[in-house]
């Protein structure tokens, strides 16, 4: 059980000493919400990874509702019950003898003469304290923990990661990113015929100048979103056949890697090696690689699909 527990909270991404129930409840909607929001070529996985996390905290939330009767009986247990005599001559002024309010909904059956439950009542609103402010802290290393997470939403955090880094249209893209037409249909903002139009105005462009990587890496990525895979990762190869060195591409390319099934983890982070080999230390390319293995380091997939990358 206790086995079990630890894999639903590493799963969660909360340590032992931060699972509550309110917590594992903020943690399990977080994630999900996050989750919903996944590109169209990964949202099986999302919602493979969304039921995965339901179940984690549905298993996490009972053994803690266990645990805590358990602490519970053994506190009664092991603690003697002090017994406080009254001399009141009825139960009202018994129970105001002993500080408490007749209406305390601790006290069923009050005596005149009755051990008392203070104790019992002090534990009760210590614990409905204690899971708000543990939400709390949650909530504010909300980014943190979302990080934490990435060794089971892996695919999702890290192509999420490219959204962030510009959509279509911005003034101005980190260093070393490539642009992302095609990423605006992650937010609604290009339906499927739109993206259709604007892979074919890219197809001219690039007809037109076939010698223009970086309309052919645009292209690629359009090609993905459309869930083109096979016609992305031609298009991203052309431009290495020309561009070895050129980050951009490596770095689509790991996302192209995950985008497998199963997903291809160790061939993904062979292009992000690349990346942080080529690209400047302090890129937002390689800053994010680095950030994403040092919170939780990509696990290997053996995978017997999908062709290599040149």
């Amino acid at each position: 059980m206790a086995e079990s527990s630890n894999e639903a909270t590493t799963v969660l991404g909360l340590t032992a000493e931060d699972a509550t129930i309110e917590a594992v409840r903020v943690r399990r909607d977080e994630l999900c919400d996050y989750l919903a929001h996944a590109p169209r070529p990964l949202a099986e996985f999302a919602q493979q990874r969304a039921d995965a996390i339901h179940a984690a905290a549905e298993e996490l939330i009972a053994s803690l509702k266990a645990r805590e009767a358990e602490d519970a009986d053994s506190r009664m247990d092991a603690e003697p019950a002090t017994r406080v005599f009254t001399h009141a001559s009825s139960p009202a002024e018994a129970l105001a003898e002993l500080g408490e309010e007749d209406d305390d909904d601790v006290y069923t059956s009050p005596s005149v003469s009755t051990p008392s439950v203070k104790r019992r009542a002090q534990t009760s609103r210590e614990r409905e304290t204690r899971a708000p402010s543990a939400a709390s802290a949650q909530r504010s290393g909300a980014a943190v923990a979302l990080m934490t997470v990435i060794g089971v939403v892996a695919v999702v955090v890290v192509v999420l990661a490219v959204y962030a880094l510009g959509r279509p249209g911005s003034a101005e893209l980190p260093e070393n990113h490539p642009d992302t037409p095609a990423s605006a249909a992650v937010d609604g903002e290009l339906s499927p015929s739109e993206l259709a139009e604007q892979i074919a105005t890219l197809r001219e462009q690039v007809d037109a100048n076939p010698d223009d990587t970086a309309l052919r890496t645009k292209l690629g990525i359009a090609l993905f979103y459309a869930r083109d895979f096979t016609g992305a990762k031609t298009e991203w190869d052309r431009v290495l056949a020309e561009e070895p060195n050129n980050p951009q591409v490596y770095y689509n390319l790991g996302f192209w890697y995950m985008s497998q099934e199963p997903p291809q983890v160790d061939k993904a982070n062979e292009m992000w090696d690349k990346v942080i080999e080529l690209a400047p230390a302090d890129s937002e390319l390689v800053e994010t690689i680095k950030m994403h293995r040092s919170t939780a380091p990509l696990a290997s997939t053996q995978s017997s699909s999908g062709s290599d990358a040149k």
